[in-house]
């Protein structure tokens, strides 16, 4: 934060008084300049490249150097709306990459990755869907011992030009580069506790897990969207399970433990996602409030013919369980591996042999019933 705030003031004062300086998201910024012709544009990347090259911060008694990259685009050469603009500057800004701290001007004849236009055409898609609350979402079963839906977990999907579902994997990790996923997880959040409503008006106790993204641990507004959602729809919060990764969690475990505790306290249940995937020590879930451990689909794809990943699971569950933690396992394919689970304790279960993804309007059909 420290780092962003100065390349910031740099930039600012590298830049004209009628020029505008804007972050656009993650470790991005842009600037507006008013009324300059190439030469005057090219002065100016090459002096915000050697200011930011000069500049220097000290962090934890330790001086921290800076580099960029940084693409230019003109109006109307380039483009003349702002996403044109907006795209070809981001092309150029990745070509200037091939070197560190350089700037490479747009050109219209350049022969630019495909793979960079394509990440542009899914930013555009996720700002337009995020604006027109286009998320659609999926639930899929998490079942207890005897065969019970203990709660569904809400996946998310985008409907293609032609009305296919595109999954999460094209599109988040997009998100997450260009600092749009902490809207997508509020959009998500939303649209969960809706769904709880929904069902307790239907006299259904339905619970619900939302997965949402390190970078929501760090929104101020989150908490706040969830206290009015569960005040305004009159919910109750124990119908909503929030995961998040064992990654985000244990990067900076007290801000996890500040976004959790009075979400806890409201009634809100916190699982662990992904757990063993980072291969972290154990020892961090003892500070951490949750309720439910996810263990890592990567152990239990092979469960059933690995020994090794046979004897990790076993352990994994004794340390959730001596923890007073609830284990789940996810990506339970056959009943092989199901039976395995069970007779190495996991409580909860998750996976295409017990439930595929299905539209959340299905769900009142599907309620309660038993694994196969």
């Amino acid at each position: 934060d420290e780092l962003l705030l100065a390349i910031g003031d740099t930039l600012r004062a590298v830049v004209g008084p009628r020029d505008i300086v804007a972050r656009m998201g993650g470790d991005e910024f842009g600037a507006l300049l008013v009324g300059r012709d190439l030469a005057q544009a090219e002065t100016i990347a090459e002096e915000i490249c050697r200011a930011v090259r000069a500049h220097r911060l000290r962090l934890g008694g330790e001086m921290i150097s800076t580099t960029l990259s940084l693409g230019v685009a003109m109006m109307p050469a380039h483009g003349e709306t702002a996403h044109d603009l907006l795209m070809h500057a981001d092309l150029a800004m990745y070509e200037a990459k091939t070197q560190r701290n350089a700037y490479r001007v747009f050109s219209p004849d350049a022969d630019y990755d495909r793979d960079l236009t394509s990440r542009w055409l899914w930013e555009d898609r996720i700002r337009s869907t995020i604006e027109q609350d286009g998320f659609i979402l999926y639930a899929q079963p998490v079942r207890s011992l005897d065969g019970t839906v203990a709660h569904y977990e809400l996946l998310l999907r985008i409907e293609d030009e032609d009305g296919a579902l595109i999954g999460p994997g094209s599109f988040l990790p997009i998100a997450e580069q260009s600092g749009l996923i902490h809207l997508i997880d509020r959009s998500v959040v939303r649209k969960a506790m809706a769904l709880v409503h929904e069902h307790e008006m239907a006299g259904l106790g339905t619970c619900f897990a939302v997965n949402i993204s390190a970078r929501s641990l760090n929104d101020p507004e989150m908490p706040g969207l969830l206290e009015r959602g569960f005040h305004e729809l009159g919910i109750d919060p124990s119908h909503l399970i929030i995961e998040i990764t064992e990654t985000a969690a244990i990067a900076d475990i007290d801000k996890a433990r500040r976004f959790i505790e009075p979400l806890r306290r409201l009634g809100v249940r916190f699982a662990i996602d992904d757990f063993g995937a980072g291969f972290a020590s154990f020892s961090y879930l003892k500070r951490l409030p949750v309720e439910h451990v996810k263990i890592d689909g990567s152990f239990i794809g092979n469960l059933a013919r690995d020994v090794e990943d046979q004897h990790i699971v076993k352990g994994m569950v004794d340390i959730i369980h001596g923890l007073g933690k609830k284990a789940t396992a996810e990506f339970v394919e056959d009943q092989e591996t199901l039976d395995l689970l069970k007779v190495m304790g996991v409580d909860y279960f998750q996976g295409y042999h017990l439930g595929r993804p299905g539209p959340v309007c299905d769900l009142r059909g599907r309620n309660g019933k038993r694994a196969a």
